[in-house]
């Protein structure tokens, strides 16, 4: 009965070594790259501006709820809807039909008017 206890012992220390062992390993190989920090710290420096850094969430949000990547949260809800998001996609033509008139519409408005000067 000793010797279970002590070879328990045993095997408990070589599975904690060997686990410290892959964990050193997996650290080592997950340091961050000198270029990766480089590349964060520009992003930083160019997503400072707030309203840029609202209007690409509010984009990214449309854009997934049209055209979910596959596997994602997005795509499984969606595909519990079915026909409502069918019904959903239609009334969204319809909106964004009418939006990009209107925009439309405004710009040659804008263009009128600087002619006009």
């Amino acid at each position: 009965m000793v010797d279970d206890v002590n070879d328990k012992k045993e095997l408990s220390e070589i599975r904690k070594a060997v686990l410290e062992g892959l964990q050193r390993e997996h650290d080592a190989t997950l340091k961050t790259s000198s270029s990766q920090l480089r590349a964060v710290r520009n992003y930083r420096k160019r997503h400072k501006d707030p309203d840029n850094e609202g209007y690409h969430r509010i984009r990214r949000q449309a854009l997934t709820f049209v055209k979910p990547k596959k596997g994602t949260r997005a795509e499984e809800y969606i595909k519990k809807k079915g026909s409502q998001y069918y019904k959903d996609l239609l009334e969204l033509n319809k909106v964004l039909k009418s939006r990009i008139n209107e925009l439309h519409l405004n710009i040659r408005e804008d263009n009128n008017h600087e002619e006009d000067k």
